[in-house]
């Protein structure tokens, strides 16, 4: 199997060492890294990608995660069959903003506890169920 057929990996965060690792646990996928909210937003416009794994909080200032929640947004418009794995340091401060609605998604934490994994299993997983998706498969009879 290729990697084209394995799937596309978008991968956003602004710590280059979590881009750096979070390649190699998926070296068996297509994975596009971008460190900035700016470069997330030309690249979720432009690239087509089967699953996102986006690090909330972009900067330390942004307490309240306002860019990584519009990314988010703008995931699930643009692309609504991708799937999601939300990272984040800061859990607490996302617990009750209704992630729900962006499924299918993973939400893992940064630190001691971070799984490769676990990480391994969530891609494939969301890349199954994006496989699943009944537009894309509406899609594919019409082509």
């Amino acid at each position: 199997m290729t990697i084209a057929t394995k799937g596309r990996v978008l991968v956003i965060d602004d710590m280059p060492d979590w881009l750096k690792l979070i390649r190699s646990i998926l070296e068996d996928y297509d994975v596009v890294t971008v460190g900035t909210y700016e470069e997330a937003v030309q690249v979720i416009e432009l690239l087509d990608f089967d699953v996102a794994i986006l690090d909330i909080r972009l900067e330390d200032a942004d307490t309240q995660n306002v860019d990584g929640l519009y990314l988010l947004q703008m995931i699930k418009q643009k692309k609504p069959s991708a799937g999601v794995v939300i990272l984040t340091g800061h859990r607490n401060s996302i617990r009750e903003r209704g992630l729900q609605a962006y499924q299918p998604f993973e939400f893992m934490e940064k630190g001691e506890t971070f799984d490769n994994a676990r990480l391994r299993e969530a891609v494939r997983r969301l890349l199954g169920a994006r496989r699943d998706c009944p537009l894309l498969k509406r899609a594919e009879l019409k082509a």
